[in-house]
């Protein structure tokens, strides 16, 4: 339901579901952003279970999705309804489910389609289409359904615009308004799906979570959490092996190779304010001649669209933050009511490796 979460539908922590859910899939392919989930998230909810967790997304999503189908209804001109049973069994292999938000069904009684609801806040690109971490979720549920037509329908907004939409007449007014848009996608059930993802899932199930053996360590941040869920102690010594010398050189070379990036963005960066010379930015050629020309509202604004290439410096507010020092200093009593420990973590030292 929402663009921040990739797992939504998970167990309780006590046991894994021991099966891969649509949400699941983009997870499996390591499409999403890593701070959203990985294989090992997936993993860890299907073996020895997660945690549900919440966010101000996931609780603006699970509070929207009546507004959503709402307007989904409205927009696909069909009967939208929540299925009788959420979630479903894959018809011949247990090992998949289907969460379906919406069940589309036409006015002769017949079922038109599946319909996943998204939220997103502004930052989101859905203008172009549906983004690609979410194509995995529709097929899924379209070949376990054994349906041929789905259809994303995302209520995109501003985070401020939110809070004050509770109903679908909201929602239509703060479209009205430019405050909001609507994406309605439609989508077909396509055959690569079952040609080339499904043994990829297959594989993952059997190899993985039936075994209960974590998947190959990645760079995301649920791979992180869950080994230091797996092993929370360090006590004793091992002998280094070639392959934990090889991650150890490794890691000594990209932190170097990080500490090069990092300098060589900020003198790009410092290159390109040096260059702009206090212009808010920089457009190709014909936007900059179409720019120069333009004398009204309109010819402007069609100067901008023709923007191809741009490049910007903007200016920013400073952040503001909390004087901890001070605010202990006049207050401690509040100062230790509100403190925050944060999650417990660990730190890798390297040495006498090149």
């Amino acid at each position: 339901m929402n663009e921040n979460t990739a797992i939504d539908k998970m167990p309780e922590l006590g046991g894994g579901s021991g099966t891969i859910g649509g949400s699941n899939v983009a997870a499996v392919l390591g499409l999403y952003p890593p701070t959203w989930a990985g294989p090992y998230d997936v993993w860890e909810a299907a073996t020895i279970g997660k945690k549900r967790i919440t966010s101000p997304a996931i609780e603006r999503g699970t509070r929207l999705e009546p507004v959503v189908r709402d307007l989904a209804e409205e927009a696909l001109g069909l009967t939208c309804v929540e299925p009788l049973i959420r979630t479903i069994y894959h018809a011949d292999d247990p090992r998949f489910t289907a969460s379906v938000d919406i069940e589309v069904w036409s006015p002769d009684g017949t079922i038109a389609g599946l319909g996943e609801l998204k939220t997103a806040n502004s930052r989101a690109n859905w203008r172009q289409g549906v983004p690609n971490y979410y194509w995995p979720q529709l097929q899924h549920y379209l070949w376990i359904r054994n349906i041929d037509r789905g259809w994303y329908v995302c209520l995109q907004a501003d985070d401020k615009v939110f809070p004050f939409i509770e109903t679908a007449a909201d929602g239509k007014k703060a479209i009205e308004l430019g405050l909001a848009d609507l994406w309605v996608y439609e989508v077909r059930r396509e055959e690569s799906y079952t040609r080339d993802v499904v043994p990829l899932l297959e594989e993952f199930h059997d190899r993985y979570i039936a075994t209960g053996t974590p998947p190959p360590p990645d760079w995301t941040d649920g791979c992180r959490r869950v080994l230091r869920r797996l092993y929370p102690k360090r006590e004793g010594y091992t002998k280094i092996t070639d392959e934990l010398l090889e991650a150890a050189r490794s890691k000594a070379w990209w932190s170097t190779q990080e500490k090069v990036a990092k300098e060589k963005k900020l003198e790009a960066d410092n290159r390109i304010r040096s260059m702009l010379a206090g212009k808010l930015a920089a457009v190709d050629e014909l936007a900059f001649h179409r720019i120069q020309q333009a004398t009204t509202a309109k010819e402007k604004r069609a100067a901008m669209a023709s923007i191809q290439q741009r490049v910007e410096v903007s200016s920013r507010k400073g952040k503001r933050s909390l004087n901890q020092a001070a605010l202990r200093e006049a207050h401690p009593e509040i100062y230790e009511q509100f403190l925050k420990t944060g999650e417990a973590g660990d730190a890798i030292k390297i040495k006498g490796v090149e």
